[in-house]
């Protein structure tokens, strides 16, 4: 039968049509996408076991010789390494910088290529994120820090190579109080040294190691008149924060009690390393700027659970405030006395923090009988899970021995005591 135009068209379309339905059937977006050999590949779609990505095409990674397709040949990862190297990454107010991490294969032949599905880690988890697949590391603005970044990747024979980098963030903070001038740090562009006007701290004390849980300090320290300005500095090697006040008149006390969100900063912060913790003077009566010797302050890694007992010298009592608090706890306001000196000193607290042994501020010979309290001084033992709070609170022994001091067996069955 002879083909006229009209038949060659419909010849040719029918052609068409079936090979744009061949085309989408091997597009199906159902499907996942394929990662088989001459399959387009990329950071987000890999090769398989046993090919590599060049040019972004999965090739073979080995056999020169097998099939038509050209194949990466006899060559293999030897070796990798992370772009960028030695990050550092700055913090300013809250902000969150970020930056990519890539890796890169060395082969056998010499060349060098991105490479794709590697996975990545970072030693120290509080300053940021790592994303594992991609290696997107966004710092939180808040802790200071470094760390050792880590890519793995594992090739067709089943050896895991890895390369390492440093990251660290800076963090820097400043705050500057409502009634404190705008041109606050120009008044501190120039200080200078002079003892008798500098603005000594006087807490913390040089030197101290605080818990990572310890309710936030109440910086103090001397010297001051209204209208004083202070440049309140904590410094670590990742960390810098600044904090202007000003003297405000009679009430104030020389003291910044730090907020809360900021200590933790400061604790979590190159938690290895100790801080330097300055308070610096701006003189109000002669517009000088005049440094503070710096004190020293670190934090330890672990936590102080349960409670810490002190001996309130003005009040005359044991208090309690227990771990992450600024409360104080009046638990026995009215230990036995003699003529209103009521008063439990020179306490001991037990193990596991039940007990507590004291001497009372007038000796009493019989703890059964609280009515004889004519002589001295003398030792006692109390509950501390019990209520203390009666007039007078009923103690666990009944001894006649009179001590001072005391401490604890591990077991809490006898105490060691100083009589003199």
């Amino acid at each position: 039968m002879a083909l006229t135009r009209s038949s060659y068209s419909f010849v040719l379309l029918f052609s068409i049509v079936l090979f744009s339905l061949a085309s989408l059937a091997g597009c199906d977006c159902s499907d996942p996408p394929s990662k088989a050999p001459g399959i387009t590949c990329g950071k987000s779609r890999p090769c398989d076991d046993g090919y590599v990505c060049v040019k972004n095409e999965c090739v073979p990674e080995t056999g020169a010789d097998a099939g038509e397709m050209e194949d990466g040949g006899n060559v293999h990862v030897d070796s990798i390494r992370i772009e960028p190297m030695d990050v550092v990454l700055d913090s300013v107010e809250g902000s969150q910088p970020m930056t990519d991490f890539d890796v890169y294969a060395h082969y056998t032949d010499g060349d060098e290529r991105k490479l794709f599905g590697a996975t990545f880690e970072i030693d120290n988890l509080a300053m940021g994120t790592m994303s594992a697949g991609s290696g997107e590391y966004v710092a939180n603005g808040l802790i200071g820090g470094s760390g050792t970044v880590t890519a793995s990747y594992q090739t067709s024979s089943g050896d895991t190579l890895t390369a390492t980098t440093s990251l660290a963030v800076n963090v820097s903070r400043t705050v500057i109080d409502d009634d404190v001038p705008s041109d606050v740090a120009d008044r501190f562009a120039t200080v200078t040294t002079s003892a008798p006007d500098e603005a000594a701290v006087l807490y913390p004390l040089d030197g101290v190691v605080f818990p990572q849980n310890v309710f936030p300090a109440d910086v103090q320290w001397t010297r001051g008149a209204e209208n004083d300005l202070y440049r309140i500095t904590f410094a670590k090697p990742h960390l810098t924060i600044t904090h202007y006040i000003k003297h405000t008149g009679a009430e104030f006390k020389n003291h910044w009690v730090v907020a809360e969100d900021t200590w933790r900063t400061a604790a979590q912060s190159d938690v290895d390393d100790a801080g330097e913790l300055t308070v610096d003077r701006w003189l109000a009566s002669n517009s000088t700027a005049v440094a503070g010797t710096p004190v020293f302050v670190s934090f330890a890694r672990s936590a102080v659970t349960g409670s810490v007992y002190y001996w309130d010298i003005e009040r005359g009592l044991s208090v309690r405030i227990d771990d992450g608090t600024a409360e104080r706890h009046e638990y026995m306001p009215y230990p036995p006395g003699f003529k209103g000196q009521n008063c439990l000193g020179c306490h001991s607290v037990s193990p596991s923090g039940r007990y507590i042994s004291g001497e009372l501020g007038m000796q009493v010979n019989d703890l059964s009988d609280l009515a004889d309290l004519e002589n001295f001084k003398g030792g006692v033992v109390y509950d501390l899970t019990t209520d203390l709070s009666t007039d007078p609170p009923v103690p666990v022994t009944t001894s006649t021995r009179n001590w001072f001091f005391s401490t604890w067996n591990p077991q809490e069955t006898r105490i060691i005591v100083s009589e003199d």
